[in-house]
């Protein structure tokens, strides 16, 4: 068996019937939601339009199994730009270079879904040829701020028991307490190189 949960800013009760009835669920649980709406809905009967509604109303949603709680969650893992903060980090870097236009004409086919993830990587990092890596450092500690929403560091995150996570481009000061990676584990100086064909 499958639950539903959803979140979002604000979720009207409308909404949440709709979903509710939608999905065939067989109940309704509000979750710990620090600072947003968030809900379970147990034991849906179908996904069949669901995910096209939720979208439609600007609210997450996502199948879990049933015996699937957050209290049994110990690790969260998640893309970063434009989900757990607000920018994408490789348009950001391509401004440097004066061809943000052309990579983020990459990135939004990407996310429509025209191009697949690898290739459009391939093709942004490409451009970005001969850009220092020390380059990298003001782009990830200026510039975004996080989505409240998903981020994995928030305060019920904690209290179901995970502790810590890791956000790549998170600064030491952040005041998530999110943690960066050490000094140790900074890449040594170098340029990027484009990908090499095949």
């Amino acid at each position: 068996m499958m639950d539903l949960v959803i979140q979002g800013p604000v979720i009207g009760a409308a909404e949440l019937s709709s979903i509710a009835a939608l999905s065939g669920a067989q109940g309704i649980t509000v979750l710990d939601s620090d600072g947003h709406q968030a809900y379970r809905l147990p034991r849906v009967g179908t996904r069949a339009g669901v995910a096209e509604f939720c979208a439609m109303a600007g609210i997450d949603a996502a199948f879990v199994p049933s015996g699937l709680t957050r209290g049994r969650v110990r690790l969260v893992a998640m893309d970063m730009d434009s989900t757990l903060i607000t920018i994408e980090c490789i348009d950001e870097i391509a401004d440097m270079l004066g061809i943000r236009p052309q990579v983020a004409t990459i990135t939004t086919a990407a996310m429509r879904g025209d191009i697949d993830f690898r290739e459009s990587l391939t093709r942004r990092v490409a451009l970005l040829a001969g850009l220092p890596v020390e380059a990298l450092a003001s782009s990830t500690t200026s510039g975004w701020s996080l989505r409240p929403a998903p981020c994995a560091c928030s305060p019920g995150s904690r209290r179901s028991g995970r502790e810590r996570c890791w956000c790549p481009a998170a600064s030491r000061s952040s005041p998530t307490g999110c943690s960066s990676a050490s000094a140790s584990t900074r890449p040594r100086r170098t340029r990027w190189k484009s990908p090499r064909a095949g």
